[in-house]
């Protein structure tokens, strides 16, 4: 890649040829003072330069953090997948 315009159209591309696929299953959400944990599963799916597909599902768990500002900050997200390691 070459210059400017090169570098910042690389991620769109990019994203176009993977047609990623991504959902979200809310599982639960416990809320405390200024913690909001939020649990559940995921599934995705990126197309591959051959055609095929890789998909994945698993677990995620995401923790939220009221910023001194009012709003809500990400303070950890973590997830797992159900396949085996390989």
């Amino acid at each position: 890649m070459v210059g400017r315009a090169a570098v910042e159209a690389y991620p769109g591309r990019m994203m176009a040829q993977l047609a990623p696929k991504f959902s979200l299953t809310r599982e639960e959400t416990i809320e405390s003072g200024r913690l909001i944990v939020q649990r559940g599963r995921y599934t995705v799916s990126l197309k591959q330069g051959d055609g095929g597909l890789t998909e994945d599902a698993g677990k995620y768990v995401i923790v939220w953090q009221e910023s001194y500002e009012g709003g809500w900050e990400i303070l950890w997200d973590i997830d797992n997948s159900d396949s085996p390691a390989t």
